[in-house]
This record gives structure tokens, C-alpha cells and sequence, in this order.
């Protein structure tokens, strides 16, 4: 394995990237504009994949530190951001688990009583 180290240090830290959330502005709608429980679980979906890519990273820079005999002070800050992001993975699961057992009896009970009046795929109009 070959480590990705650059041949020249930049002169000066990158700017952290800035973030202003707005209250009740949403990142994603549906074609009717409502944010829905279908919404929220992509959503939910996406930053847990941005998560997975953090963890997968730091155990490929942790092999690489290990490769290069890196010293202990950096392999235990990557390993400490890898363990943290292991543990947002498993909240972020627990968090849509128990949503879903909130909604999901809520969306059955809703789809026997409207029966054929209620669309059984709920992304049909994502269909292209």
C-alpha cells in the first residue's frame, strides 16, 4: 500500500466550510413541496452514507499510519474519529429504528383502511 502523503504541506489550513441552517427550510421536497416521512428517511440515508465514508476512510489511514509506522499521538486521534463515527452509525440506525416503529403501524393502518385508494409504492411518481 502506498501512502497518500502530498510532496509539499499547504502554507496555510484549509477554511472550514461554513453552514447556516435556516429554520424550516429543508434540503430535499417532494413534487408537493410537504416533507414527509419518506423525505426524512432519505435524508437520513445520505448522512448516514457520508458517516460510512468517514469511518471507511480513517480505517484505510489507519492502515496506511500503521504501514509507516506512524507515531502513537496521530493513529490514536484517527483511531478516536473512527470509533466516533462507528458510534454516530449506531445512533443514527437506533434514531430511524425507533422512528420507524412509530410511523410504520401508522402508514400500515392507513394503507388497509384506504385499501386501493392509497398508492402501495410511494414513490411512484419518482418513475422517470
Amino acid at each position: 500500500m502506498t501512502s497518500p502523503v502530498p510532496y509539499e504541506r499547504p502554507t496555510a489550513p484549509a477554511p472550514a466550510p461554513t453552514f447556516t441552517p435556516t429554520v424550516g427550510a429543508t434540503a430535499s421536497t417532494t413534487t408537493a413541496g410537504a416533507y414527509t416521512h419518506r423525505t426524512w428517511m432519505d435524508e437520513m440515508a445520505a448522512v448516514l452514507g457520508h458517516i460510512t465514508d468517514v469511518y471507511k476512510a480513517t480505517v484505510l489511514m489507519e492502515a496506511t499510519l500503521v504501514e509507516v509506522e506512524a507515531g502513537r499521538t496521530q493513529l490514536s486521534l484517527v483511531q478516536g474519529v473512527s470509533e466516533q463515527a462507528m458510534e454516530l452509525m449506531r445512533h443514527g440506525t437506533q434514531f430511524v429504528e425507533a422512528t420507524d416503529a412509530r410511523y410504520l403501524p401508522v402508514f400500515e393502518a392507513i394503507r388497509t383502511v384506504g385499501q386501493n385508494e392509497v398508492a402501495q409504492d410511494k414513490r411512484y411518481h419518482d418513475r422517470g
